[in-house]
């Protein structure tokens, strides 16, 4: 079970990031004709090595950015992870749970957990920019949290959720993994033959 978690905090922190040419390029580019303008406007006039000098800044501010939000994504389940561990010693294993807006990929302050019984969904309660949960609540699998659908995105990277949480909708993603994927459809399972 170790060996799982090592690999689906592995698998999910790049997804937060989910590195793409076309997007760094782009935003790099954003910056770069922004700061280009604002230094044309200030100074009122174009030096081709000031530009080159902006160019390369915005290429390398791009780059760290990514880096450095996978990084604290990272960060962020290490610690949630840690919180869950020391409030529930029989956890067997932690899932992040994700959300997708448009084509970026978010870290819900949520995740699954699961014992060597049961599943559960874990909410935090965490400041926006505070890597460890202050407090949170638990809503075991089938007593206010359940799943209606489960879809594997067509890159495997991926896995969604339909899910109705205290009776709303509540959509989320994880990691594409075949061992995770099997352990909540077997929970799914369990709970419809007990209806």
């Amino acid at each position: 079970m170790e060996e799982l978690q090592k690999r689906i905090i592995q698998l999910s922190s790049p997804l937060v990031r989910l590195f793409n040419w076309k997007q760094t390029l782009l935003t790099s580019l954003i910056y770069y004709v922004i700061v280009g303008l604002i230094f044309l406007l200030v100074t009122g006039i174009w030096d081709w090595n000031l530009q080159t000098l902006i160019l390369v800044f915005s290429v390398v501010y791009t780059f760290v950015k990514d880096f450095m939000m996978e990084r604290q994504t990272t960060k962020v389940m290490n610690q949630q992870l840690a919180y869950l561990a020391a409030k529930y010693p029989k956890i067997r294993l932690y899932v992040p749970l994700l959300d997708q807006v448009g084509k970026t990929i978010l870290l819900k302050r949520a995740a699954l957990y699961f014992t060597d019984k049961w599943m559960y969904l874990e909410a935090f309660s965490q400041k926006a920019f505070s890597a460890t949960p202050k407090e949170s609540i638990k809503v075991p699998y089938g007593k206010g949290f359940t799943i209606q659908d489960v879809f594997e995105s067509s890159n495997l990277k991926t896995i969604s959720f339909q899910a109705t949480l205290m009776n709303q909708e509540y959509k989320f993603i994880t990691c594409y993994d075949e061992t995770l994927l099997e352990k909540i459809k077997q929970v799914i399972q369990s709970t419809k033959g007990e209806e």
